[in-house]
């Protein structure tokens, strides 16, 4: 299988290219399938962990547009949508089950951001009613708290699942003459959309340090010299989360498996390996910015069963301007640079290149720690092919899409203020501190929910 550069292409690559983009074409009538998984930490009123039970604890509550369930944390909600056709209709899902959740809390708000607002040291692992089969489910989280420490746990995000739909897959296969194979071409999805990390972390990143009793207990599960990086950049960062000091794997552990992007039979031999050589306590602990899914979750067995049907990316920390945590304008960016990856040249992943972005990821997340005028002249470099392709995908979505792509090239160009630079004007201009400016939003968003 061939994917091919818009650039210096041959006759016979061009006419590929061709049919690659008719086939994208049948997205604006037949669009992905999207799912949205958002954590929430449930608070009292004045910022503080909520010391109550989940509100449909033990289990995940079923609804028609998707499910409440808990996550690390027993005050950690996990919003979870079912598969939806497009970025419109699963946000319209998402907001749904926020409604739920919002009228099941007692005087409870959900906090806006990523990071906690207020922390007193620890985060109870998810108690799961203390049901004797959730067994297995809170030893895995008392194994993560014990790892990674607390405060990392505490961290919550949003997560942004796709996949193409039977047409697409249908109408490449009628232009080709050949059945596409789905996983190749979701691996090389997945490879660029590593590639360009740092630009969703760049344009969306919204998890400041609000307490520095909460980097305290960061810095405490942190070698020397992360811990010096937080010193440093903690207080001035856009995106904790997201960067070398949040919810990544170790680096010694990304480094070792940085040949799992070859494609599935590499992701398979590389996740076993390090399993087995205790990497990894096993599958789930795989925290890469992306990864390959199946219908039934992304176990090696169902993947190796069916290949990859959707794929799932994490880099995305909770918007706190947006009820849901998300707004529909990224959603439908997400869309466009998921097609977009799929349009740049697929090439193998090689360690220096995830090394290199890696620093670049850095660079977007750490922003404000130095070395402004070199990021923002390399970032101008390489990704003017990413903004083509984006812009070429978007023309395909249609007219939202478009939009969604050009007030992100805005942001990412400077001549729009990012999200966490309106959290940090908002409070400023209010005269608060950033735990005041979330509740704010956080009371302003229940009020919006309680009488949806």
């Amino acid at each position: 299988m061939n994917f091919f550069c818009p650039e210096s292409t041959t006759v016979a690559e061009q006419s590929e290219r061709d049919a690659l983009l008719s086939s994208l074409g049948v997205l604006r009538e037949s669009p992905f399938t999207v799912g949205i998984e958002r954590e929430a930490w449930r608070i009292v009123a004045g910022g503080c962990p909520a010391r109550s039970d989940h509100p449909f604890a033990p289990g995940a509550e079923r609804f028609p547009e998707g499910q409440i369930t808990v996550d690390f944390a027993e005050n950690q909600a996990e919003l979870v949508t079912a598969p939806a056709a497009g970025a419109a209709a699963a946000a319209e899902r998402l907001r749904l089950l926020h409604g739920r959740l919002h009228r099941a809390l007692s005087g409870e708000l959900l906090w806006p951001l990523s990071l906690p607002g207020c922390w007193g040291g620890e985060a109870e692992p998810a108690r799961f009613g203390g049901v004797a089969a959730q067994e297995g489910a809170r030893q895995y989280r008392r194994y993560l708290a014990a790892k990674y420490g607390t405060a990392r746990q505490a961290i919550c995000g949003v997560h942004f699942n796709i996949s193409l739909p039977e047409a697409f897959w249908t109408a490449l296969a009628g232009r080709t003459g050949a059945e596409p194979d789905r996983s190749a071409w979701y691996f090389a999805a997945m490879r660029n959309i590593l590639r360009h990390r740092y630009v969703i972390t760049y344009l969306f990143g919204a998890s400041p340090l609000v307490d520095l009793r909460w980097g305290a207990s960061l810095g405490a599960a942190l070698g020397p010299e992360d811990r010096a990086l937080l010193a440093t950049c903690g207080r001035h960062s856009s995106s904790l989360r997201s960067s070398p000091l949040g919810y990544q794997m170790p680096g010694d552990t990304a480094r070792a498996l940085a040949g799992v992007w070859a494609g599935p039979d590499a992701f398979a031999t590389g996740l076993r390996g390090a399993i087995e050589s205790g990497l990894l306590a096993g599958e789930r602990e795989f925290y890469a910015p992306v990864r390959p899914k199946t219908v039934e979750g992304g176990s090696l067995a169902a993947l190796e069963r069916r290949g990859v049907e959707y794929i799932e990316i994490r880099v995305l920390d909770i918007d706190p301007f947006a009820a849901t945590g998300i707004s529909l304008e990224t959603l439908q960016f997400l869309e466009a640079f998921t097609a977009a990856a799929l349009l740049l040249p697929s090439r193998p992943l090689l360690p220096d290149e995830l090394e290199e972005e890696a620093r670049l990821n850095a660079w977007a997340t750490l922003c404000s720690c130095g070395a402004g005028t070199e990021r923002r002249s390399i970032y101008a470099v390489r990704t003017g092919p990413l903004w083509a392709a984006l812009r070429e995908a978007a023309s395909l979505l249609g007219p939202a899409h478009e939009a969604a792509v050009e007030a992100a090239a805005e942001v990412f160009d400077g001549r729009a203020p990012r999200i966490v630079d309106r959290f940090f004007r908002a409070a400023a201009a209010a005269g608060v501190s950033l735990r005041e400016q979330g509740l704010r939003l956080a009371r302003a968003q229940r009020k919006e929910f309680y009488h949806d």
